[in-house]
């Protein structure tokens, strides 16, 4: 193996390293959160929700890992903060979870204009993102129908936070697409 292949795979599993210590401090910090809104089992519900339908319906991506891990950990916050509303009004958690299937629907996924996506990755993530939907609409459903608000109100507050980071991330998109083609006229 050359030197050039071996700081290529030095690279990569140093990349792969940090992205797992990423993946592991959300976690933790979801299992503490909930522990600390006494919210356990609804962390333990939201954190394969958020993570599986945001993995592959992208969005919004901060320009540092600081300001991902400040604006996660804002996130993750306020998601908390909004369990128990959800779960009380079945109504609007109902239709935060109907808007943000359809949006997941016409728009995932949503890349980074800076590095955008090929056209078999929008096929591949858009499709997953579907099937990944349609597996939490019904989980929330049947949550409802059997009125079990801990499992009900964590979906509905991922599929907001998706929902945000869709609309964020394509917003943020035209903002830095457009300021971009403007400074090089």
């Amino acid at each position: 193996m050359s030197s050039f292949e071996s700081n290529k795979n030095r690279i990569a599993v140093k990349f792969g390293l940090f992205q797992m210590l990423g993946v592991l401090v959300f976690i933790i910090l979801c299992l503490a959160l909930g522990f600390c809104f006494g919210k356990n089992l609804e962390a333990i519900i939201f954190i394969p929700a958020i993570y599986s339908m945001r993995i592959f319906a992208g969005g919004f991506h901060a320009n540092s890992k600081w300001l991902c891990f400040v604006v996660s950990i804002l996130v993750v916050l306020v998601g908390f903060s909004l369990m128990n509303f959800m779960g009380e009004f079945l109504q609007v958690a109902s239709l935060v979870v109907a808007i943000s299937t359809i949006t997941i629907w016409k728009s995932a996924p949503v890349g980074d204009w800076r590095k955008p996506l090929s056209d078999n990755e929008k096929k591949a993530y858009g499709k997953t993102a579907k099937i990944i939907s349609i597996f939490w609409v019904l989980l929330f459903f049947i949550a409802t129908f059997l009125g079990w608000k801990e499992v009900q109100s964590p979906i509905a507050v991922a599929f907001l936070i998706v929902l945000s980071v869709l609309i964020a991330g394509q917003i943020k998109n035209n903002i830095e697409c457009r300021h971009t083609f403007s400074e090089s006229k």
